[in-house]
């Protein structure tokens, strides 16, 4: 956050009030509270990533969906629609539909007209699929296909691209965690592949 705010103070010349607030006021002041009473303009946080996930439903609703997510939205706040990209402005900005059926690797939404089911929907609808099985959207219902694998990663590759084109949130960092553990004592460590021993089933 520090280094964050040296930079726009430097490169933008905006002065920058460093709120150096705990986890707890942080958290709920910026989550649970209302954006409109501008108690903040910047959250620089930190993410502990805690275990591996294999599949990952709410990841991007997590992350980008005002419905369910981890966005100022806890009183009722949504990004206007209005404003979110559907998914035929992000196909047309990455190319059109084969651009995007070859570079996403789509293996449900494998051609243009099955794509184009989609094009009208937001971050939001898509990943209410993911999370909830199904959407109502457009006076129809949009189901995910019980255990159909291919149906559920292009409808991640999707939401997660419209994501981050989207998104209030940049993630700038990356940062590794190191663990010291005396070898004399322990003889097995069942690690997480992404998290380590941040896990409590390590030691």
């Amino acid at each position: 956050g520090l280094y964050v705010a040296d930079l726009i103070e430097k490169f933008w010349g905006f002065k920058v009030e460093r709120l150096l607030w705990d986890r707890r006021k942080a958290s709920s002041t910026v989550y649970a509270g209302d954006p409109k009473n501008f108690q903040w303009s910047m959250y620089t946080a930190g993410w502990v990533s805690t275990v591996n996930i294999k599949w990952p439903d709410d990841y991007t609703a997590w992350w980008y969906a005002s419905w369910y997510g981890w966005l100022p939205g806890a009183v009722g706040w949504e990004m206007p629609r209005e404003t979110l990209i559907t998914v035929k402005e992000l196909v047309d900005e990455l190319g059109g539909a084969e651009a995007v059926i070859e570079a996403f690797q789509l293996k449900y939404y494998n051609t243009p007209d099955k794509l184009a089911e989609l094009y009208d929907m937001t971050v939001e609808e898509i990943t209410k699929i993911l999370v909830l099985g199904s959407v109502d959207f457009n006076d129809k219902t949009y189901e995910m296909e019980e255990g159909n694998v291919d149906q559920y990663w292009d409808l991640q590759k999707i939401s997660m691209a419209l994501g981050v084109r989207d998104s209030q949130k940049t993630f700038l960092v990356e940062t590794w965690e190191y663990f010291p553990v005396n070898k004399e004592r322990v003889k097995a460590i069942a690690r997480d592949v992404s998290s380590g021993l941040w896990t409590r089933w390590s030691l």
